[in-house]
C-alpha cells in the first residue's frame, strides 16, 4: 500500500519537476508471458461507440468480478450505462440501459459484495438509489428506493464488515446517515439516526476493524467526532468527545493498526496529534503529543506494514526535526521518530518524505536529506536501517522519482535524469537499484502511473516519433518495444489507465478512427474490445 502527500504539499514539487519537451503519461502493467516471447502486436478489440461521429465511449469506474470487467461507458443511444466485457468483441455488451434512452444513469461507487455488483444509479424516475447486478440485464435491479421520488438517497462509501455492506445515504426524512444491506430489500435499512431529525450526521471515513465499524459523524451536539458500530442501532455509539463543542476540527486518516484504530485528531489542547482507539471511551486517547503543547505535529500519510505486523508508518513534525518519518505500533513507547533524515528542515513541507510503500518487510519512500536532493530511501523501521538507497541524480539535485509500485518482491519507479524519465527497479541495495537498460526506454521523455501484475510490463510512452502509444517490456533490450502505433495518423492514441484481469491487460486508447475506446492485450495480441461510440472523437474520460 502507498499513499502520497496531500495535494497542497505536492504542488511545489510537481511544478518544479515538469520535464522539457512534450509531457506524456506512462502506464505500467505486468502480464504473465514467456520471458523469451516477443510481445505480440496490439489489436483493437472493438469500437464500442458505433454511432455516427468521432466521440469515444468515456469508459470509467472499471471493476472486475469473476474474471469479467464491468465499467461505465457512453454511447449516443443509451447514454452512460453499465457495460461488461470478457475481452472479446461479442462478450463486450451493455448490461442494462438503466436510464432508458440517451440519458445517463449516473452510476457511481461500483463495489463487489457477495458475488454481485452494488452501486448508485438513477433510472430517470427515481433518483440516485442503491442498485445490484449479477451481470445480466434481468439481474440488474434497484435494491431499494431509500428516498422515494426524483431526488434520491445517493448511497456512497461502501465498506464490507462481517458479511454486510455498509454505506451512507439520505432517505429524505432523517438526513444522510449510516445504512446497511445484506443484499436483500428487507435487509437494507438505516443503522441509526445519529443526528435525530432531518439534519444529517454525514458519516464519513468508514473503516472496518474486526467486528467494529469506525467512522466520523456529527450528532449535532459534539461536532464531527469518532463513532463506532457493530451494525445495530444499539451498538452504534459515540466513542469520545475529543474536542468538546460543535464545529471543531475533525479526526482524520483513520487507519487500522492490528485490532486498534490510529488516527489524527485535535483535542484543543495538544493540536493535531496521533490518537489511538480500541472502540471504548477510555481506550480512545492521545497516543503521543509528538509536538508538545498546542502546536500540531499533523501526522499524515499513514501506511500499514501488513503481513501480521501492526506497525504503521507516517509523517509528522515534532517541532524540532521538521516533517520526518515516524512509526507506531499503537503504543506510546513504540511511537517514535524513525530518523531525522533532513536536519533542520522545519518548516518546509516540501522536504517531507512521500511515496511511502511497503515491499515485503522494507518501507521505500522518497526523501531529501539536504545533501542529495529527493532520492530513493528505504527503512526497516530502525534509525540505523533507514538509509539512502541510491543517489540516482548525483549531487544536491533531485532525481524526481515517483509512481512507486511493487512486483515480484522488487520496487519499480520512474526517475528523471537531466530532463529524461526512465523506468527503474530496486531490490533495496545500491547495486540492485538500476534502470532498465534499453534504447527504447532511454528515448522516452516522461513516465507515470505504474501498476504491476505478472512478469510483463505494459506502458504508454512517447519516443518523439509515435507520440503517446502502448509499449511493452520484460526488462530486456529485446523485449522492450512499441506494441503498436494505435493512432497511426500522426497523433497520439493517449493510451491510459491499464489494468489487469487475470491474464488480460485492458486499457483505453484512441486510434484516430474510433475515438477513445476499450482495448485489451493478451498472449494472442491486442485489440479493441468493442466500439461503444463509433467515430474518432473522444467521448469518455482517460482514466478508469
Amino acid at each position: 500500500m502507498k499513499l502520497r502527500l496531500p495535494f497542497h504539499r505536492r504542488m511545489f514539487r510537481q511544478c518544479r519537476q515538469l520535464p522539457y519537451g512534450s509531457v506524456l503519461l506512462l502506464l505500467l502493467l505486468l502480464l504473465p508471458l514467456p520471458a523469451t516471447a516477443a510481445p505480440p502486436s496490439p489489436y483493437l478489440v472493438a469500437d464500442i461507440n458505433q454511432s455516427a461521429g468521432t466521440e469515444s465511449a468515456e469508459i470509467s469506474r472499471l471493476i472486475t468480478l469473476d474474471g469479467v470487467a464491468y465499467f461505465v461507458a457512453c454511447d449516443y443511444v443509451h447514454g452512460c450505462e453499465l457495460w461488461k466485457s470478457d475481452g472479446t468483441t461479442g462478450g463486450t455488451q451493455l448490461v442494462k440501459d438503466i436510464y432508458p434512452g440517451d440519458r445517463n444513469s449516473a452510476i457511481d461507487g461500483l463495489t463487489v459484495y457477495a458475488g454481485s455488483l452494488y452501486f448508485a444509479a438513477t433510472d430517470g424516475v427515481k433518483g440516485s438509489e442503491l442498485w445490484r447486478s449479477d451481470g445480466t440485464s434481468k439481474g440488474t435491479k434497484r435494491l431499494r428506493d431509500i428516498q422515494p421520488g426524483p431526488n434520491g438517497s445517493a448511497p456512497f462509501g461502501f465498506v464490507e464488515m462481517n458479511g454486510n455492506l455498509y454505506f451512507h445515504a439520505d432517505n429524505g426524512k432523517q438526513g444522510r446517515e449510516l445504512w446497511v444491506t445484506n443484499g436483500r430489500t428487507n435487509g437494507t435499512h438505516m443503522v441509526k439516526d445519529v443526528r435525530p431529525g432531518k439534519a444529517s450526521s454525514e458519516p464519513r471515513n468508514l473503516v472496518a476493524i474486526g467486528d467494529k465499524l469506525y467512522f466520523i459523524a456529527d450528532d449535532g451536539v459534539h461536532g464531527r467526532e469518532l463513532w463506532r458500530s457493530n451494525g445495530t442501532a444499539g451498538g452504534t455509539r459515540f466513542v469520545k468527545d475529543i474536542y468538546p463543542g460543535v464545529g471543531r476540527p475533525q479526526a482524520r486518516y483513520l487507519t487500522k493498526a492490528g485490532d486498534r484504530l490510529l488516527f489524527s485528531a485535535n483535542d484543543g489542547h495538544h493540536g493535531q496529534e496521533l490518537w489511538v482507539s480500541d472502540g471504548s471511551t477510555d481506550g480512545t486517547l492521545l497516543l503521543k503529543d509528538i509536538w508538545p503543547g498546542t502546536m500540531s505535529s499533523d501526522p499524515e500519510i499513514f501506511v500499514m506494514h501488513g503481513a501480521g505486523n501492526d506497525t504503521v508508518y507516517f509523517v509528522a513534525n515534532d517541532g524540532e526535526h521538521g516533517y520526518e518519518l515516524w512509526r507506531s505500533d499503537g503504543t506510546t513507547a513504540n511511537t517514535v521518530l524513525v530518523k531525522n533524515i533532513f536536519p533542520d528542515s522545519f518548516p518546509y513541507y516540501d522536504d517531507a518524505p512521500e511515496e511511502l510503500i511497503m515491499v515485503n518487510d522494507t518501507l521505500f519512500f522518497k526523501a531529501n536529506d539536504g545533501v542529495h536532493g529527493d532520492e530513493l530511501w528505504a527503512s526497516d523501521g530502525s534509525e540505523g536501517g533507514t538509509r539512502l538507497v541510491k543517489d540516482i541524480y548525483p549531487g544536491p539535485w533531485s532525481s524526481i522519482i515517483d509512481n512507486f509500485t511493487t512486483a515480484n518482491g522488487r520496487l519499480y519507479f520512474f526517475s528523471n535524469d537531466e530532463g529524461f524519465y526512465s523506468l527503474w527497479q530496486s531490490d533495496g541495495t545500491e547495486i540492485g537499484t538500476v534502470p532498465f537498460v534499453t534504447a527504447a526506454l532511454n528515448s522516452l521523455t516522461f513516465v507515470d502511473q505504474l501498476t504491476t501484475t505478472g512478469d510483463k510490463f505494459f506502458f504508454a510512452g512517447d519516443d518523439r516519433i509515435y507520440s503517446r502509444e502502448l509499449w511493452v517490456s520484460s526488462g530486456t533490450d529485446s523485449s522492450t518495444q512499441l506494441l503498436k502505433d494505435i493512432n497511426n495518423l500522426g497523433h497520439s492514441s493517449n493510451a491510459w489507465s491499464e489494468f489487469g484481469v487475470d491474464d488480460i491487460v485492458y486499457f483505453t486508447a484512441d486510434d484516430g478512427v474510433h475515438g477513445r475506446e476499450l482495448w485489451k492485450h493478451t498472449s494472442a495480441g491486442a485489440a479493441m474490445v468493442t466500439e461503444m461510440h463509433p467515430g474518432p472523437d473522444n467521448y469518455f474520460s482517460s482514466t478508469f
